[in-house]
Parts: structure tokens; C-alpha cells; sequence
């Protein structure tokens, strides 16, 4: 019999994106939130994010992977998606502990951020996991520009995402979870998210 995840992916996805915006809006944060198909074809939201030239802006996303559960607890990788990570260097995946609903409105807690870059692996486990932030430190890392990609200007930005409006990469638009961009300084944050046309998929659970 196959591995099952103990949560459903979407259902990760959805909690631990909400958990984001809630640790953003704690710290303080103006958010907008825009389907990432909306911006990446028409536009970039860059009134709310620019502000002066010293502005501390980072961009990072997440593609979200949950826990599947066999003989060793893992999470499955796919091939192509993997491979097409490289032109996004700034994307991390997001690998959740979660193991039952009841813990789903502390999913950012069992939350694990690992760099992409490394070669692909059919899965992963704890033992070869290669060095990992937990969400605290990552945005402490993301502050002090070891994480994440600076962004200095709107040409900036629209040369980092511009590979999700290739028409090859279609597909992949749609697989990223989470896109944000954050200006540290003016205390704003960009929320690019495809969840705005999932709402078809119930989560009543949370």
C-alpha cells in the first residue's frame, strides 16, 4: 500500500500561508494579497511596496510540501517541479511536521524551510535533510539579507518573478504556493497567492 500524507497538502498550504500573513500583521505589517496569475500577466503591485531607495525589500516564496507517513515518515519531491526551481533561487520549500488536523492553527510551528538547491531526490526524510530554518529564524535571516532575495527597484522585482510569465512555466505558476515581497522599512507586505482561486476547497477544519 502507497504512503499517505496525514494532512492533506491543501490544507497545509492554507494554514501555514494564513500563518504568514498573521506573523506579518503581528509584526506590524500593512498586506495586500493578489492572485499570483493576476499580477504576474498584468501588473506589480509596486505603489505599496517602493518607497525610498534604502528600503529594505525581500522577496521569498514557499512551495509547500506535507508529511506522508509509511515505514519512515517523509515528503515526496517531484522531478520536474524540482528541476524547474532553479530559475527561482529565492523559493524554498516549505516541508510541514503537521501530522493531524487539530494542530493545523499552529501549522507555521511545525513549519521546516529548506533551500532548494540542492540535487533532486525522489524524497526526503529528517536524516537527509540538509541544513533547515524553522520560521523564527528564517525571518530573522530574511532581515539581515542571508535568506531571500533583495529587491531594489520595480525592474528588479519584474526580472526575478519575469520567469513565471514564460509560457513554459505556466504550469509552475499555478504549483507555487506563496510569493511574498516585504519592505522591512515602510512595515508593507506583497502576499502573491493562487489559494484566491482555490476557494472551492473546503478547509473546515481550521
Amino acid at each position: 500500500m502507497g504512503a499517505k500524507t496525514f494532512v492533506y497538502e491543501r490544507q497545509v498550504e492554507y494554514w501555514t500561508s494564513r500563518q504568514i500573513e498573521e506573523f506579518f500583521l503581528n509584526a506590524g505589517f500593512n498586506i495586500v494579497v493578489y492572485p499570483v496569475e493576476q499580477v504576474t500577466e498584468h501588473y506589480l503591485p509596486a505603489d505599496h511596496i517602493f518607497g525610498v531607495d534604502d528600503d529594505l525589500v525581500k522577496l521569498f516564496g514557499i512551495q509547500y510540501k506535507a508529511l506522508y507517513h509509511n515505514s519512515v515518515n517523509h515528503w515526496k519531491l517531484d522531478q520536474h517541479q524540482h528541476n524547474r526551481l532553479v530559475h527561482f533561487p529565492w523559493i524554498y520549500y516549505g516541508l510541514s511536521d503537521l501530522q493531524s488536523v487539530a494542530d493545523g492553527r499552529n501549522s507555521l510551528h511545525y513549519l521546516r524551510i529548506l533551500n532548494s538547491a540542492f540535487p533532486y531526490l525522489k524524497k526526503l526524510d529528517v536524516g537527509s535533510l540538509s541544513p533547515h530554518y524553522r520560521w523564527g529564524a528564517f525571518y530573522q535571516h530574511l532581515q539581515s539579507c542571508q535568506t531571500g532575495r533583495r529587491i531594489h527597484n520595480i525592474s528588479d522585482l519584474r526580472e526575478a518573478i519575469s520567469p513565471l510569465q514564460e509560457r513554459e512555466l505556466n504550469r509552475f505558476t499555478i504549483e507555487i504556493t506563496d510569493i511574498f515581497v516585504a519592505n522591512f522599512n515602510a512595515k508593507k507586505l506583497v502576499h502573491l497567492s493562487p489559494q484566491l482561486k482555490q476557494r472551492d476547497i473546503s478547509f473546515n477544519d481550521f
